[in-house]
Parts: C-alpha cells; sequence; structure tokens
C-alpha cells in the first residue's frame, strides 16, 4: 500500500489527521489508573506490524514462509510469558 521500505517502523500518531480517535497508548495509560489488573497481555500487538493496512499487503496469506514468519514470532512473544 506504501510501496516503500522502512529500515525502521515509525510509532505515527494517526489520531491527530485521520481515522483513529484513540491511541493505544492513550487507552492503556487511562485504563491502568482505574482499574486495577492482576495480569495484562497485548494481544497481536508486534503481529499487527506486518498484517495490518500499512504494510499488510505484503503479506501472503497462503505463503507458507509468510505464514511461518508470523508463527514463529508468535512462539517467541509467548515464551516471555
Amino acid at each position: 500500500m506504501l510501496k516503500r521500505l522502512e529500515d525502521e517502523h515509525i510509532n505515527h500518531d494517526c489520531s491527530t489527521e485521520g481515522f483513529e480517535g484513540i491511541r493505544a497508548q492513550t487507552f492503556y495509560r487511562c485504563s491502568f489508573e482505574r482499574f486495577d489488573f492482576r495480569f495484562f497481555l497485548a494481544f497481536s500487538n508486534l503481529v499487527d506490524i506486518f498484517v495490518d493496512r500499512g504494510f499488510g499487503h505484503n503479506f501472503e496469506l497462503h505463503g507458507e514462509w509468510d505464514r511461518d514468519f508470523i508463527d514463529r514470532l508468535h512462539a517467541a512473544m509467548n515464551r516471555r510469558f
């Protein structure tokens, strides 16, 4: 979609100009101030970078390498817990 290579992921704040009403960082901060969590797991946060609308058009749903990459990424994230 963007038709460009980026060496580093830019955490762009879409809430200042587009369709994103609130950033996750804002939501999480407010939630932690108001609620008491025993455990918090941010699901899919890293995987989204590779599959969402900004870069996900490069992801091949039926491509074995692409699916294996996401599975390896998911497994690596789960080892931390």
